[in-house]
Formats: C-alpha cells, sequence, structure tokens
C-alpha cells in the first residue's frame, strides 16, 4: 500500500470513539459519544475526499502514468494517509499499488482508473475512508519516421526528381503504415505536389524543393515526417 502524510489543519469534528465493531452505514457509523469508560473524546471522522489526477492527461503507449493528489483530504488534527490502485478496462490489476505505472504495461485503447483511498492513520481497515477515481484512455501512436533519400541526389532541370524510400517506417502490429509525400518549394513552403515524383516540368533550375514524407497507421494516425531537400540544376548539353 502506497502512503504519503500530509499536513492537517484544524476543523470542527466530532467528539468520540471507535466502536469495537464498526457499522457500514455511513461515513460517521464507527463512532459513538463517549461515555465514562471512553477514552479521552477524540476527534475522529471519516476524512475529506481527495482531488487526483493522472498525468499526462492524454497519453499514449509511450507514456508513464502519474495518479497525483492535488487537493489533500482534510481530516482536522489527524494525519491522513492514502492508498493507491489501478484498474484496466474495468477490472482490477493485481500488484499495482504504487501512484506510477510504467509505460511497458500499456497499450492503444486501453482505460485506465487510478483510485485513491484517503483514510485516518491508524484506522486504514476501519470505515474512516473516502475515495476518489480518475480515468484515462491510452492513445494510439503513430509509425516513427522512415528513412527517405531524393534521386538524383544532383538533378538538373530535365531530370525527374524522385522522393524514396531507403527505410520505411516499422509495420505495426496491426497492419501495415500508408504514407503521404508533400513537395514544397523553399521559397513559399507551400505544398505543391503531392507524388513520390516531382516531373521535370515542374521544376526550374535554381529552385531548391523539400520532399516532406509523413507516415500513417492503419487507423490513420500520424506519425513523425521526416524532410529531404535539394536544389535543382541548369541542364548542360
Amino acid at each position: 500500500m502506497f502512503r504519503l502524510s500530509i499536513l492537517t489543519f484544524t476543523t470542527l469534528g466530532y467528539a468520540g470513539c471507535l466502536l469495537s465493531e464498526p457499522k457500514p452505514s455511513g461515513e460517521l457509523s464507527n463512532v459513538r459519544a463517549c461515555e465514562p469508560d471512553c477514552d479521552s473524546g477524540e476527534l475522529l471522522a471519516a476524512p475529506g475526499k481527495p482531488s487526483i489526477t493522472i498525468l499526462p492527461s492524454s497519453p499514449s503507449a509511450n507514456d508513464n502514468l502519474n495518479c497525483l493528489v492535488t487537493l489533500p483530504s482534510d481530516a482536522g488534527s489527524h494525519t491522513v494517509v492514502y492508498a493507491v490502485e489501478w484498474s484496466k478496462d474495468g477490472g482490477p490489476v493485481a500488484g499495482l499499488t504504487t501512484p506510477i505505472v510504467t509505460a511497458d504495461n500499456l497499450l492503444p485503447s486501453e482505460t485506465w482508473t487510478c483510485t485513491v483511498t484517503a483514510a485516518i492513520q491508524g484506522y486504514e481497515a476501519q470505515y474512516f475512508t473516502q475515495s476518489e477515481v480518475a480515468e484515462v484512455q491510452i492513445q494510439s501512436i503513430g509509425p516513427p519516421s522512415p528513412s527517405i533519400e531524393i534521386q538524383p541526389i544532383t538533378p538538373s532541370d530535365s531530370d525527374n526528381v524522385v522522393c524514396v524510400l531507403t527505410t520505411p517506417s516499422q509495420t505495426t502490429a496491426t497492419g501495415t503504415v500508408s504514407y503521404l509525400y508533400e513537395w514544397s518549394l523553399e521559397a513559399t513552403n507551400e505544398t505543391k505536389h503531392t507524388s513520390p515524383v516531382l516531373l521535370s516540368s515542374q521544376t526550374e533550375a535554381d529552385q531548391i524543393w523539400s520532399c516532406k514524407v509523413t507516415p500513417f497507421d492503419e487507423e490513420g494516425t500520424e506519425g513523425t515526417p521526416v524532410t529531404a531537400n535539394v536544389e535543382i540544376t541548369t541542364a548542360t548539353n
């Protein structure tokens, strides 16, 4: 169990002492008014709910999940401890009781839920607890960038220029990768053509062209693009 002690604040409470067999009928079902044979009349009540969040808020399967207490529970003069539980797609995940879930546990499209339970220190097994829940969905990861090369390496204005995949993006586990080709002039940075081939009729000497290739997985998730540049020379007779 993950426990974190925090600073506490003095607030109004209920004079009472713990019953030998608590009754789960409400926040204060396990306290009763102190009688002559009771202890000193310690203030004892369930702590307030904590506020929690999971970061990052839109994680991918490359990210670690971190369940954070953003606003601590208020338990008067008592110390509050926290217990963390994780569930995946509605089912508990055994053994994950720390605030951090590492990326090697995650897959795209999974829904992860963090439950943080606040308790008065020393009464964690009783009914002096309050829980709060946060949830995130794991986002798809786009393909990594491919390696590209523009051929010929030194084209003239009489050559067709080709943007070649020398190393394709890694194929995803559930499908193949598609590519978007975008040719743009360095002077304008506007996409002019969307084919791997730039025809000689589309170029002029002294122009600098950029080929940008963006990979997409079978779900349409955009990966990391890569860019290469080339300068068009004057053809010699």
